[in-house]
């Protein structure tokens, strides 16, 4: 998951959209709080985490910070079960 900190003054509709395009994106939501957008990545080895962060992300103007956190193991996910 990485939450992301837009620069002030900038709609943060525009970069949520500007985010979620990017490929590496899976799920991208407006959030409460300090953060907004919350996104989740798919990136295939750490060196590929590094260069959505640096290159992609990092070449959005409107982004100002952003804070990743690694999902090691899905132990429960929001699916519907069929019976």
């Amino acid at each position: 998951m990485t939450e992301l900190h837009s620069a002030t003054g900038l709609a943060p509709a525009g970069t949520g959209r500007a985010v979620a395009a990017l490929p590496e994106v899976r799920f991208a939501a407006a959030v409460t709080g300090r953060t907004h957008p919350a996104v989740s990545v798919l990136c295939g080895t750490t060196d590929d985490l590094y260069t959505f962060l640096s290159e992609r992300l990092g070449a959005l103007t409107a982004v100002r910070t952003a804070e990743s956190v690694l999902t090691l193991r899905w132990v429960k996910t929001l699916t519907r079960q069929s019976r």
